[in-house]
């Protein structure tokens, strides 16, 4: 019980540890009824966010601290829900009206949220870092943003911008494309599909099915302890390292880059030095 009480407690910590570094402070409490949902939506902007999702609860609780510099500007920054069929948006308002998280001179919101384990969770940020833990599937959009994810019972889903994300024991990964941003997953139990990344560097490493990779830029690709097959459409200046692959090992087209592959147990199909 004593343990339970001190994770609780360190969940709501980070609401609460950064009062002294803002002149005017208040917090935003919501409580919502889970019942009948699928999916939660949050709609961040500019505000970390740390979520879990707990086994049993009823309700989706998010506590969120405003902070302005202008104790007048705390009236407008609110929390807005929104109902659509079996799933609920989160957005916060500022209060020049416009929806979402900014950080505007001295104008800032963070967010600790709890969550139903049986919620999808789809996370729309901009400049904020999200963390997650223990919900039933996720997908964020990213602009600058860097995600932690972990123990994630379904799917990932991703599209990121310059910001970083790390991964652990997930379902399965659909990066839909990065930019700058690294990603590196670990321990994922599907399969592992990703497009075009420019020049982040994609990592994984146990996965237990395939991975296919669309392409890369100058960003490098490594592929580790993959179950399945391993594919990777085309690279630029990047390298490609592949090993312990129980199935295949496919590589369409590299330029500059290096590849190096070993303990491949399937047919390895690469491109020959010079082509």
């Amino acid at each position: 019980m004593r343990r339970l009480l001190a994770c609780f407690a360190l969940l709501w910590m980070p609401v609460l540890a950064a009062a002294s570094s803002c002149p005017h402070a208040t917090l935003r409490t919501l409580d919502l009824d889970a019942a009948g949902l699928r999916q939660a939506r949050l709609v961040l902007g500019a505000a970390d966010l740390e979520v879990i999702g707990v086994p049993g609860l009823a309700r989706i609780e998010v506590r969120g601290r405003a902070c302005a510099s202008d104790p007048a500007a705390l009236a407008g920054m609110t929390l807005v829900t929104q109902r659509q069929g079996d799933g609920v948006v989160v957005t916060a308002r500022m209060p020049n009206g416009s929806g979402g998280w900014f950080f505007r001179g001295r104008r800032s919101f963070t967010l600790s949220v709890r969550v139903p384990a049986t919620l999808a969770l789809v996370v729309d940020t901009g400049s904020g870092d999200v963390d997650a833990q223990q919900v039933a599937a996720l997908d964020v959009t990213s602009d600058s943003g860097d995600l932690s994810a972990s123990s994630v019972a379904g799917a990932v889903g991703l599209r990121l911008g310059s910001g970083d994300a790390r991964l652990a024991d997930i379902g399965s990964l659909d990066l839909r494309g990065t930019g700058s941003g690294d990603v590196h997953a670990e321990h994922v139990r599907g399969d592992v599909r990703a497009g075009h990344s420019g020049s982040g560097d994609l990592g994984f490493e146990g996965v237990g099915g395939s991975v296919d990779v669309a392409g890369t830029g100058s960003g490098d690709i490594s592929a580790r302890d993959v179950r399945g097959s391993v594919h990777v459409g085309a690279t630029g200046s990047g390298d490609v390292v592949v090993s312990g692959v129980a199935g295949n090992l496919t590589v369409g087209a590299t330029r500059s880059g290096d590849l190096r592959y070993r303990d491949v147990k399937g047919t390895v199909s690469v491109p020959r030095r010079g082509d």
